[in-house]
């Protein structure tokens, strides 16, 4: 909806990490070839339209829902386009976890973790980046890696805070969440003065 965003020549919607592995090399060819540039969407929520390109094509991650939650850690497991509200539906409803998590319904943690990340319980927990535990992202010539403190931790902290592409596409997180409290108050608002 951002019209200085401009508008794409195409979008591929991929349905799995798979077809991120396929996908990648091709646009990476196009892009260095053509000159046609590509960007990576995970839910589209963005005011300034980072995930649009003018004249180029879009990478579509907006199948990528999946999200599990292993109650003894609290880690969740989660696809980049997982929405704050299917979060709060699938994790703290029925199990009372929480974590940091955007304040709008429809942002998606890809997104929102990867690039710092201010939510609600950022003053007890850290920034969004800071849940972020591990991360599988496709490289430029499409094989897959894990990132993590351990494992490529080079590409772990590039990944946490330039995660929007720049590095790799990122396809899952495993992401710390927290027992939630039994009671949360949150008020939001403006002063006028």
């Amino acid at each position: 909806w951002n019209e200085n965003a401009g508008l794409p020549l195409a979008m591929i919607v991929v349905a799995g990490e798979q077809d991120v592995a396929l996908a990648v090399p091709v646009l990476r060819q196009l892009d260095e070839t053509h000159g046609v540039p590509f960007r990576i969407k995970s839910g589209g929520h963005n005011y300034a339209g980072f995930c649009s390109v003018l004249d180029g094509v879009i990478l579509s991650l907006e199948q990528l829902t999946g999200l599990e939650l292993d109650l003894t850690t609290g880690v969740a497991t989660l696809g980049p386009a997982v929405t704050v509200q299917q979060v709060l539906d699938e994790v703290l409803v029925p199990f009372n976890y929480s974590g940091v998590v955007g304040s709008c319904p429809g942002v998606a943690e890809g997104g929102f973790a990867l690039s710092g990340g201010i939510g609600i319980l950022s003053r007890k927990y850290g920034l969004g980046v800071d849940s972020v535990l591990s991360i599988r992202a496709v490289l430029a010539d499409g094989s897959l890696v894990t990132a993590s403190a351990d494992a490529n931790p080079d590409l772990f902290w590039a990944l946490r805070g330039a995660g929007g592409g720049n590095f790799g596409v990122v396809t899952a997180l495993e992401y710390q969440l927290h027992p939630a409290v039994d009671e949360v108050v949150f008020v939001s608002g403006e002063v006028k003065l």
